[in-house]
């Protein structure tokens, strides 16, 4: 178990800088962490539950453990629109006195609605995830 953790972690990492700084994204987070978080704990659960495949190190298959952390985390990346921040703040700028009278704007208004719905999605498999490691070791 501590083997496969180790693989996974360092597997996880590497991944999480690879993309948050050679890609330039996170996923949907603004932090480093919660991303790694998730690429570790899919890769160590999808890594754990496949056959054993590839080459070995100190008895530990880590080849399906990288796959599925580079699957993971280059769905996210695709999933993830891209940051338009700065354009999002020049439309609510003296251009758009309009907003600034009628409130929050619709998109504004979804936006916070996806994250919402993207925090409980991602908590939810956080939670499922556990589970398959804690039953994949006690099984």
């Amino acid at each position: 178990m501590i083997l496969d953790l180790l693989i996974a972690l360092l597997i996880a990492l590497v991944l999480t800088w690879f993309f948050s700084v050679a890609v330039g994204t996170t996923g949907p987070w603004p932090s480093f962490w919660v991303f790694f978080v998730v690429v570790l704990l899919f890769s160590w659960a999808l890594g754990l539950w496949v056959r054993p495949v590839g080459p070995a190190l100190l008895g530990v298959y880590w080849l399906p453990y990288l796959v599925f952390g580079v699957f993971v985390a280059l769905l996210i990346a695709a999933a993830t629109p891209p940051d338009h921040g700065a354009r999002r703040d020049r439309a609510t700028g003296p251009e758009r006195p309009d907003r600034a009278a009628h409130g929050a704007a619709p998109e504004d208004v979804a936006a916070a609605g996806t994250a919402v719905a993207v925090g409980v999605f991602v908590w939810i498999a956080l939670i499922l995830l556990l589970v398959a490691i804690a039953i994949g070791y006690l099984w």
